[in-house]
Order: structure tokens, then sequence, then C-alpha cells
């Protein structure tokens, strides 16, 4: 065999495992991520750490818990129900919230983020207020703040 043949034969070899290299790490830092998030209700916030295994698996588990609004964080990572009165909301355009409490921050709140709007109610922010609901979801703390995100209105019932 020739230098010239040699040369060419080394350097396919490596241009080739380059791109398997390449092609391997896109596939564990990026679709396996994305497999493992699934439909995230449109939230962009929180991200799926490659090899997380048991948050991914929670994220699915839809085991639901029957609790006490003011006890939600007991509950953080947990797919719950729970009732109670929507006492307050704001809608900043970008992410429309429901309380159960003036305080906020001292309870669980129901959150919509404005890809999911067209789902909902118009105005959600108003045709959820004063009502006495029931809602299942995924309690997850952001910002140390306990809420529930709401992808469909299929989560939250009006009741009588």
């Amino acid at each position: 065999m020739s230098g010239e043949n040699k040369n060419f034969f080394v350097r396919t070899a490596a241009i080739t495992a380059a791109a398997l290299l390449v092609v391997f790490c896109v596939k564990i830092w990026i679709v396996d991520v994305l497999k493992a998030d699934g439909k995230n209700s449109g939230d962009t916030r929180s991200a799926v750490i490659p090899g997380d295994r048991e948050e991914s698996e929670a994220r699915w588990d839809k085991t639901k818990t029957k609790i006490d609004y003011k006890n939600a964080g007991k509950y953080s990572g947990k797919y719950v129900e729970t009732e109670g009165t929507i006492a307050a909301s704001y809608n900043n355009g970008r992410i429309c919230y429901l309380n159960f409490d003036r305080d906020y921050k001292k309870y669980v709140a129901l959150v919509i983020f404005a890809d999911s709007y067209k789902k909902f109610p118009e105005k959600p922010e108003k045709y959820y207020l004063n009502k006495n609901i029931r809602v299942e979801g995924r309690i997850k703390e952001y910002k140390g703040r306990l809420e529930i995100v709401l992808g469909s209105p299929e989560q939250i019932k009006i009741l009588k």
C-alpha cells in the first residue's frame, strides 16, 4: 500500500470516528433529554439532567394523592388533587397565576403559560376568580414557591 493510500484511509477513519462521536453526543445530550422531558406543559423553566432517571420517572408517575392545598409543601414533586376557591389571580400576558389565597407566597399557585391560553376559557384570571375548583397536577417548586403548571383545562374543574 502506498503512503498516499495509507494517509487517505487514516484520514477517513479519523473523520468517521469524529462523526460517530458527534452523533453519539447529540443523542445523549439532546435527543434523550427531550424524550425524557416529554410534554412539559409549556414550562420552559426546568430541564431534565441527562441521567437523572428518578426525576424523569417521577414526572411520568400519575399516582394521584388528594391533599389540602395548605399542606402542598409536603408533596413537592408529587402528582396531587386538591380543592379550594381561587381568591386571587394575575395575568402578565406571559403567565397567568391562580391563587387559593391572597398570600400567594404561602400556598401553592396554579400557573398557565401563554402558549396554553388558547386551551382555556378566555381571560382565565377572571373566569376562575372566586370559583370553587378541583385541580390536579404535579407540585413543583420554582424560586422558593410552590406551583402546579396547568397545560390543559382537564386539570381544573369548577365545582358546584
